[in-house]
């Protein structure tokens, strides 16, 4: 196991205003101010999440905030955490992730998750059953984006362009989640893992560590070399094990 040299704390939020709040300018200026802070103070990334067709004015779209956050910043990480892919558009996911990673220098990390709301799913008519799925498609399409440049979306499945190119070699990517399913796509498919729990952190993600992550990488031959377990824990992060 590679030991851990330094502890990193990033900020997470989910852009909800003050109760009874239904229009959101404030507290989105405020959000502007927090990561423009977080950034001067030195912590390592800011990570957004989202929610959809709910009455306390949950961020629905991450990527044009993180491009704005981009803008506004200059040295921290930006993060989604995370992206529900099943209920996007896998071109457009690939398209904005470029934008907001050219808007900030080279700084976006794509943190994608399955779901875990039937409505959600229901409100974009997508089959719920259907989102072990289309992580497995989805995933692959980001990752071709990302590194080839080309996408399998045209006509007969051909490769069709992505451009402009981000400034990162690559944009990681990484899988949100805590079943064990999850753990070996992320090992099989992604740069890392990004497990929450709010309740118990100390405890959950040792175990989460031993008993589900180390067994999928040695599996399928990753090393903390060249993927990431980033600890989400309430609205701090921090890189271990």
């Amino acid at each position: 196991m590679t030991p851990l040299t330094a502890m990193e704390l990033g900020v997470w939020t989910d852009f909800r205003p003050e109760p009874g709040d239904r229009e959101g300018r404030r507290r989105y200026g405020e959000a502007l101010a927090e990561a423009r802070l977080a950034d001067q103070l030195g912590f390592s990334s800011f990570a957004t999440t989202e929610q959809h067709g709910v009455d306390d004015g949950y961020l629905p779209a991450q990527l044009p905030v993180l491009a704005a956050l981009g803008v506004a910043t200059e040295r921290i990480r930006l993060l989604t955490n995370a992206l529900l892919l099943p209920l996007h558009p896998w071109r457009q996911v690939v398209e904005q992730s470029i934008v907001a990673d050219l808007l900030s220098g080279g700084r976006l990390s794509l943190g994608v998750a399955a779901g875990g709301y039937s409505r959600e799913f229901d409100l974009f008519g997508v089959d719920f059953g259907s989102r072990g799925d289309m992580m497995e498609r989805g995933l692959r399409f980001l990752r071709q984006g990302f590194a080839d440049g080309t996408l399998p979306d045209g006509p007969g499945g051909a490769d069709v362009p992505v451009l402009p190119r981000p400034v990162q070699e690559r944009i990681p990517v990484y899988l949100g989640g805590g079943a064990r399913r999850v753990f070996d796509r992320a090992a099989r498919l992604a740069d890392g893992v990004i497990p929450v729990d709010f309740f118990d952190p100390d405890h959950a993600f040792a175990e989460l560590w031993s008993d589900r992550l180390a067994p999928a990488m040695q599996q399928h031959g990753r090393t903390l070399d060249d993927f990431r377990f980033n600890d989400q824990c309430a609205a701090l992060g921090v890189r271990g094990p």
